[in-house]
């Protein structure tokens, strides 16, 4: 039982560190897109 549980546990702290790390890098390379191109219009 105990065994299940701590399973479980490390398996939904993998999924919401995944999803955390995902987030972030979508974010970032949004992030990152949108001043290139603003530094690109910028130059137009």
């Amino acid at each position: 039982m105990a065994v299940e549980q701590t399973v479980t546990e490390w398996i939904n702290l993998m999924v919401t560190n995944t999803q955390v790390v995902f987030v972030t890098l979508v974010s970032e390379t949004i992030l990152y897109g949108s001043i290139k191109f603003k530094n690109w219009w910028g130059k137009q």
